[in-house]
């Protein structure tokens, strides 16, 4: 009711995502595309479908575009504007656990999810680009959520595989590990990784709105140490290669300088700068959790680094010579996407992502058996 009604946002436009099909497959074609959030409620939104798709507000677009920017973007609406942005940023509070560096992106990153109708309605499971944690909030009704990290990688993919509902068309569904399988009721919140598979589906009945944040501190690096060949390797996480290259480039160059065999503070403070601090270099480094950093462990995880960025050079010629795979630029987004290059290019890439997937299936199942 609140957004419904309040003078500022019951104008605001919000955007029905995943138009052909809901969460579960469902059709949801006779949703508007676009509505009011004064509309929100109305009976052709809540009609008799058997599930619903969410509508979204991308609010945080405001602060990073100009007006004719979002004029522009079929995507965005010219309602969400930096009125409304900075009506959501006065709302925003800082968890007093959070560390305070994380207000800054906290305020750049609000996005507003609405899911209304007898059948609920919710998010496909997709992976997320952005390089942060997130921390979504539920305002109103009830979600359920399901969380669950990527496979394991056995090859390099050119192709993403985490866009909306993609991984439902694979193995890999049948046996993901869920580790959080929740509802949330209003005022709850939950908090997940960058690289996280999540789904959602809100509960038939009232309104279900919730609002979801990025905070980049402290940063990931125990995951990007754990998950460092399928990080690599999947695609989806192409915005996290650029931030492990410039890392491990610097580690590279650390030196032990009292050749004692382990990596002290002050061998790091080169490293230890902007965003990172020294004791999240350490974690990142310390691969058998001792507390310490060997040289060795060191030497391990950038050998192990460059492994997996010389990988591409194994790919078949063509995909080479289409510069896929190489870095975030050589990255199929999807099917429309992979229609823009060469005939020929198009059936390596279908067959190179068989390949792949199929020793992907042969780890998962093997691991599985296990």
């Amino acid at each position: 009711d609140f957004f419904a009604q309040d003078p500022v946002f019951r104008k605001v436009e919000v955007k029905r995502e995943y138009g052909s099909a809901s969460a579960h497959g469902s059709s949801a074609e006779s949703q508007p595309a676009w509505i009011k959030l004064a509309d929100l409620t109305s009976p052709s939104v809540a009609g008799d479908s058997a599930a619903l798709s969410p509508f979204y507000l991308g609010i945080k677009d405001a602060g990073w575009n100009t007006p004719e920017e979002m004029a522009q973007d079929s995507h965005a609406s010219t309602t969400w504007n930096k009125e409304v942005l900075s009506r959501v940023q006065q709302h925003t509070v800082l968890p007093h656990f959070m560390d305070k560096r994380s207000a800054r992106t906290l305020n750049a990153t609000p996005e507003l999810w609405f899911s209304y109708g007898r059948a609920g309605g919710g998010a496909k499971a997709h992976v997320d680009q952005h390089v942060e944690f997130t921390m979504s909030l539920q305002l109103s009704g009830r979600k359920r959520w399901r969380i669950a990290p990527i496979a394991s990688r056995q090859a390099l993919h050119v192709m993403k595989l985490y866009q909306d509902g993609m991984i439902y068309t694979r193995d890999e569904a049948k046996s993901w590990n869920i580790l959080e399988d929740v509802v949330l009721d209003p005022g709850d919140a939950i908090f997940f990784p960058p690289g996280f598979i999540h789904e959602t589906d809100a509960e038939p009945g009232a309104c279900a709105a919730s609002i979801t944040w990025q905070f980049d501190y402290p940063s990931p690096v125990v995951f990007w140490r754990n998950f460092l060949p399928r990080i690599r390797r999947t695609p989806d996480l192409m915005e996290t290669w650029p931030r492990l290259r410039q890392l491990v480039s610097q580690l590279a160059e650390v030196v032990d300088s009292n050749r004692d065999d382990y990596i002290d503070d002050s061998e790091l403070t080169s490293v230890a700068k902007g965003r990172r601090s020294l004791s999240e270099i350490r974690q990142f480094l310390d691969l058998d959790a001792d507390g310490q950093v060997s040289l060795q462990e060191l030497s391990d995880l950038v050998a192990a680094w460059r492994s997996l960025e010389n990988e591409p050079s194994s790919l078949p010629k063509v995909l080479q010579k289409a510069g896929l795979g190489r870095d975030e630029s050589g990255v199929v987004e999807d099917s429309m996407h992979l229609k823009e290059f060469s005939k020929k290019v198009q059936e390596a890439v279908l067959q190179w992502e068989h390949q792949a997937t199929a020793a992907d299936v042969t780890e998962l199942r093997s691991s599985t058996e296990l």
